[in-house]
């Protein structure tokens, strides 16, 4: 592998692991429980159906930016 292609992959490994690290344990990540989307379906609005979806794709909401994050695709040794 070129020097060029090298430095490409790790620029996009540090920026992989960027965005896992701003979905992080200091985040306030949950899962999406069955209770958790009853409560954001009535407070939110948002749709049962749409929920589910993200339940089964694997998406957790962060309360703290009432957002919905997904794990990254690729785990890195530690």
């Amino acid at each position: 592998m070129g020097k060029a292609k090298r430095l490409k992959q790790l620029k996009k490994e540090r920026e992989i692991k960027k965005m896992a690290q701003m979905g992080g344990k200091n985040d306030g990540l949950k899962p999406l429980t069955d209770d958790l989307i009853e409560k954001l379906a009535k407070e939110k609005g948002i749709p049962i159906k749409d929920l589910k979806k993200l339940q089964r794709d694997g998406a957790k909401y962060s309360e703290n930016k009432g957002s919905f994050f997904f794990p990254p695709e690729i785990n890195f040794p530690q």
